[in-house]
């Protein structure tokens, strides 16, 4: 017998955040995640993928409890990676 599986999965009170052009190295996606862990945010998806220019990019969906908490963990990874382009 063949399974069917398919749909959509909704959760409300999701933020998808796009990290472009970061660095393509080993801790990279660590290190940012880090900086969401550090914050008591929870990361329900995450993707990364290479960028045209030899770099990195990372998509992740936050669960959206304390937008204060959000914007510091942003804020610490746009230090880290300066060049980092958060959407």
């Amino acid at each position: 017998m063949k399974e069917r599986v398919g749909g959509i999965l909704i959760e409300e009170e999701l933020m998808f955040i796009l990290l472009l052009s970061g660095r393509d190295e080993p801790d990279w996606a660590g290190a940012i995640l880090s900086k969401f862990a550090a914050q008591g945010l929870g990361v329900n998806f995450i993707s990364e993928t290479p960028d045209a220019n030899g770099g990195a990019n990372m998509s992740v969906a936050v669960k959206l409890e304390d937008e204060y908490s959000l914007q510091a963990a942003l804020d610490e990874i746009q230090e880290l990676y300066g060049n980092i382009i958060i959407r």
